[in-house]
């Protein structure tokens, strides 16, 4: 018996794309990718997280490819937030696995690519725009960490403000301060 085919009667019920695919995912998942699979952009695998004892997620199958839009629509404390914060890596799932090309979330490495900017800003209020920015250059271990402080307070229109303090900032230009920093990877 072949056991690289799946048993007679089995493609009945299920398409041999999505036994192939199945069996891919659970390779990755394992971290075997087999030989000649370029690794998916972004693909999680039976995700799932909990908070005590309710479960936000669970048994969550996701990939997105390249160039592919991706909406993720849902009830208020449906779990959007959850998982995007477990797919860029900050939030360890408590089942299953995230991978971004091929290498678990939420290494160092992997979080020095991937730029979140959630319902909180992640600024530090006592510090200027252009120190926030610098910290997080640093903290990820960018080259050049002024010069991309520089670069993205002018890219959404803060340069003439960089050096105020975020809490002296207003809404908006806080949020424009937020997302330089989420883009400050590029």
């Amino acid at each position: 018996m072949n056991r690289d085919l799946p048993e007679e009667g089995a493609l009945q019920h299920e398409p041999l794309a999505t036994w192939h695919e199945r069996e891919r995912m659970a390779d990755l998942a394992a971290g075997q990718p087999k030989a000649g699979d370029v690794p998916v952009p972004l693909e999680a695998v039976g995700l799932g997280r909990r908070f005590g004892q309710r479960w936000v997620l669970r048994g969550l199958d996701f990939s997105a490819q390249p160039g592919q839009c991706v909406a993720i629509i849902g009830a208020n404390g449906s779990g959007k937030s959850t998982l995007l914060r477990c797919l860029a890596g900050l939030l360890r799932p408590d089942a299953g696995s995230v991978r971004w090309f091929g290498q678990p979330a939420g290494g160092a490495a992997l979080r020095a690519r991937i730029g979140f900017l959630g319902h909180e800003s992640g600024l530090y209020s006592q510090l200027s725009v252009y120190e926030n920015l610098l910290f997080a250059a640093r903290m990820y271990g960018l080259p050049h960490p002024a010069a991309r402080a520089e670069h993205w307070a002018a890219e959404v229109g803060l340069a003439a403000h960089a050096h105020r303090r975020v809490a002296q900032l207003s809404q908006g230009m806080r949020q424009r301060a937020a997302l330089a920093r989420a883009l400050i990877h590029q």
